[in-house]
Formats: C-alpha cells, sequence, structure tokens
C-alpha cells in the first residue's frame, strides 16, 4: 500500500507557505514581523499565518472592544498600536545590549585578573580594569582614566 503524498505548505513560499495580507492590518489589528503575525492590541502571536486564524483571533478576543472604530479613526488607532509596539521592542533591544555589555565587561575583567595573577587590590590592576570598564561604557572619557594616578 503505497502512502498518499501530504502537501507541505512551508515549500510552497515564504514562511509556512502563507503571505500575509496588508489589508489583515486595518481589518483586524495585526501586525507582520519577520516570521510571524502579531496581534497589535494584546500582542499574541498568531500561530499560522491564514485569514481564518487571523479572523478568528480577532472576533473572539477583540471585536467588541474595536468594531467601533471605523474610517480615520481606525487607522489613527492602529498607527498608536504600531508605535507602542514598536516602542516596547527597542526598550527591549537596549536591555539586551547592556546586558551583553555587562557580560562583555566582567569577563574583559576576569581575563585581566588571571593574566595579572596578583590581588585586585593593586593600583595597576584596579587601573586597567577601569580602562576596560570606560572602553566599554564610555569610550570619550578613557583619556581621563589613563591619567588617574593609584
Amino acid at each position: 500500500m503505497a502512502s498518499a503524498k501530504r502537501r507541505r505548505c512551508d515549500i510552497e513560499s515564504g514562511h509556512g507557505g502563507r503571505v500575509f495580507n496588508p489589508s489583515w492590518t486595518t481589518d483586524y489589528f495585526v501586525h507582520e514581523q519577520i516570521i510571524s503575525i502579531r496581534c497589535l492590541i494584546c500582542l499574541e502571536k498568531i500561530a499560522v499565518c491564514k485569514k481564518y486564524n487571523v479572523n478568528r483571533h480577532y472576533t473572539t478576543k477583540h471585536a467588541v472592544s474595536y468594531d467601533k472604530f471605523k474610517g480615520q479613526f481606525r487607522i489613527d488607532k492602529i498607527e498608536l498600536l504600531k508605535k507602542t509596539f514598536l516602542a516596547q521592542q527597542s526598550v527591549m533591544k537596549t536591555k539586551v545590549i547592556s546586558f551583553y555589555s555587562a557580560t562583555k565587561i566582567s569577563f574583559l575583567m576576569a581575563e585581566a585578573i588571571a593574566k595579572s595573577g596578583k590581588p585586585f587590590c593593586t593600583g595597576d590592576l584596579l587601573k586597567n580594569c577601569l580602562k576596560i570598564f570606560c572602553k566599554e561604557i564610555c569610550p570619550k572619557k578613557t583619556l581621563t582614566v589613563e591619567d588617574l594616578s593609584l
């Protein structure tokens, strides 16, 4: 008995074989990301990029509250939600970058301590660690640290 071939959506096109329709933004308050669709109201990720799924999400969770918005007021509301969503994303990106910088600084300082083989209380080692910190956080102030006498 031969097995029946199943249709593969991921081969057809794009992300999962489904293509985001820009009119869904105004109809259902959704926003296309790189590989997914996100609701602008509740920021929930919609599993599959299909009109049925987007419509079901909107009608079950938001239709009562957001169907009253029509015309230009609806477009303005969508733009406001997009701006707040992008602002939230930018805050998270800066947090990730700051965590990355802190991790990098701690590794560089640990390396400097290990290379010196001396306790952290010596002036040269302390000055070197301050230089490492300033190079990563505020490169313009590196000269000030180099002029310090410890």
